[in-house]
């Protein structure tokens, strides 16, 4: 028998708590001493209290947490439960964290208000290119970031030889927070031709970028949590400069994961296609 104290020890639960489960049913003594009320309990108890404890990782009542008990759940289907809450938690964590970063991306927005670019956009002319792609309309941001895995995986897992960097072109003319309009490509030898499956509903296909007079780009250094604040200075640049944006904003991924695993050292190229005006937004 375990003294309640060295079972607290044992289990890194407190006295009081051990006690409260005890007044509400949810975890007896093995023995209380008749004499002194003494609370006694045994090793074969820990099992138990481990069940209480990863439930209460949940966020379930107490009430809940002994009709569960009451079922009699196997361990498979406690792992199972936890590992679901695991990755809801790991979710929850990379959801705030990417709200974290939007956070100090609008406060150095509003550091820099009135300050000089510290880079310059470019405008150049770009002949036509053949690609091999595909395109979907994707719910969200992590969802993009599924795309062009899925894309890659496809693409270069096939063996294909590609003539430049991957990029997504997004085809939607306003600024989107949900439904995005992705093509995810891939630029190829004009001779080729073939599809590319992807799984067995998705298939890559080839197509003809066509050239352009104007496209306006800016080098976007790190990770991407922060690329809103490169399409906003590449916008601002073409507004001032006399440019009208035509076309969709593409962004060409120059140094990715596959070259680094550190986010800091991304380089991705955004790129409007524009066309001059007579007189720029000042």
């Amino acid at each position: 028998m375990i003294k309640i104290g060295d079972f607290s020890q044992l289990s890194r639960v407190p006295v009081k708590t051990l006690r409260y489960y005890d007044e509400i049913g949810l975890l007896k003594p093995a023995i209380v001493d008749r004499f002194t009320s003494y609370r006694y309990y045994t090793l074969d108890q820990l099992p138990r209290l481990n069940r209480i404890l990863a439930f209460k990782e949940f966020g379930l009542s107490l009430e809940q947490i002994a009709a569960l008990l009451n079922e009699n759940l196997s361990l498979e289907q406690i792992r199972g439960m936890l590992r679901l809450k695991q990755a809801e938690v790991q979710q929850h964590i990379h959801t705030e964290q990417e709200r974290l970063t939007r956070i100090e991306a609008r406060i150095r927005r509003i550091e820099q208000e009135g300050q000089m670019p510290t880079q310059e956009a470019t405008v150049r002319q770009v002949a036509q290119q053949k690609v091999i792609s595909y395109r979907e309309v994707v719910p969200d941001v992590p969802a993009i970031s599924n795309l062009i895995m899925k894309v890659a995986d496809a693409g270069y897992g096939s063996g294909l030889q590609s003539t430049g960097n991957m990029m997504a072109i997004y085809h939607h003319k306003e600024v989107q927070t949900s439904d995005w309009d992705t093509e995810v490509a891939i630029p190829v030898a004009d001779d080729y031709e073939g599809d590319i499956q992807i799984d067995e509903q998705r298939k890559m296909t080839t197509r003809v970028i066509p050239a352009y007079d104007a496209v306006a780009s800016l080098i976007h250094h790190g990770n991407y949590y922060n690329i809103e604040e490169t399409y906003m200075a590449l916008t601002k640049w073409i507004l001032e400069s006399g440019y009208n944006i035509l076309g969709p904003a593409v962004e060409i991924y120059l140094r990715t994961a596959g070259e680094t695993n550190n986010p800091d050292e991304y380089i991705t190229e955004v790129q409007f296609v524009v066309e001059k005006v007579a007189q720029p937004v000042r």
